[in-house]
């Protein structure tokens, strides 16, 4: 008898697995069902997916977390004091951790939410990605909606003040546009818009890591256009702590793998 792991139909995806952004327990593949076209219907129950988790000043063991009945969880990020799920077919959002300035989304200012939490106003909401990092969170959603919350003492949040937020919160910059990647950093973000592939940044510049060539702690309240190297189609954004990185579309010019080590923007 071939066991359940032997069956290509009942491993998870690679998109699934790219999705993850910690370690998941994939024992619910095991019970499955083996197709969506099954007439039984005892094996069309979806099971639970949860993470596996540690770290944030404990040392205790790896432990799970689950999100509740027949969640299935398809994407995680975290930062250094909260955690974001997302989960696409239940349409849920789940935020825990630190919560000071509002960046769990819940609408207040709590210290700590131990387990996870769905944001209530993203219930229903299609959400396809999560970014977080330091005390912000952003949002982005299906139709290129883009929405952020949490500390806004840099400007990150791209809402033009330096207000905190406890929920999210629309960037209207973005209203005639739609957002196809977001990456967050402890204090700037940075976008790719849809149809001309533009790279945005915004929030406090302390290294270069706005890409705009400033680097000594202005700050941009608005998401302000980066102007990339010849021939380089951004693809995705990531932001760190004093730098971001843009992964380009390659077109198959023999510079273009280089333009990847430019983008590197930090002060040395």
């Amino acid at each position: 008898m071939q066991h359940p792991n032997q069956k290509p139909e009942l491993r998870p995806s690679a998109a699934q697995l790219r999705a993850c952004a910690v370690f998941l327990d994939f024992e619910g593949f095991r019970n499955a069902s083996a197709s969506p076209l099954s007439t039984d219907s005892s094996r069309k129950q979806v099971h639970a997916r949860s993470i596996v988790f540690w770290g944030a000043d404990t040392d205790s063991p790896p432990s799970r977390l689950t999100f509740g009945s027949n969640v299935m969880v398809s994407q995680v990020a975290v930062a250094s004091n909260h955690c974001v799920a997302v989960s696409n077919a239940q349409k849920l959002v789940f935020s825990w951790g630190d919560d000071e300035f509002g960046q769990l989304g819940h609408g207040d200012f709590a210290a700590v939410v131990t387990q996870p939490k769905p944001i209530a106003c993203l219930t229903g909401k299609q959400v396809i990605k999560v970014a977080c990092s330091g005390d912000c969170v952003a949002f982005l959603s299906r139709n290129g909606i883009l929405q952020a919350c949490g500390r806004g003492k840099f400007c990150s949040l791209g809402h033009g003040d330096i207000a905190n937020r406890s929920k999210p919160q629309l960037v209207q910059f973005f209203l005639s546009m739609a957002v196809a990647d977001i990456a967050c950093g402890p204090t700037h973000m940075a976008a790719i818009t849809a149809g001309d592939s533009a790279l945005w940044t915004w929030g406090c510049s302390t290294s270069g890591q706005l890409g705009l060539g400033t680097v000594d702690r202005t700050t941009f309240a608005e998401p302000q256009c980066v102007s990339l190297p010849p021939s380089v189609t951004p693809s995705q954004a990531l932001c760190f702590l004093e730098r971001s990185v843009l992964w380009p579309r390659l077109h198959g010019h023999i510079d273009d793998r280089a333009q990847i080590a430019r983008l590197w923007w930090q002060c040395m």
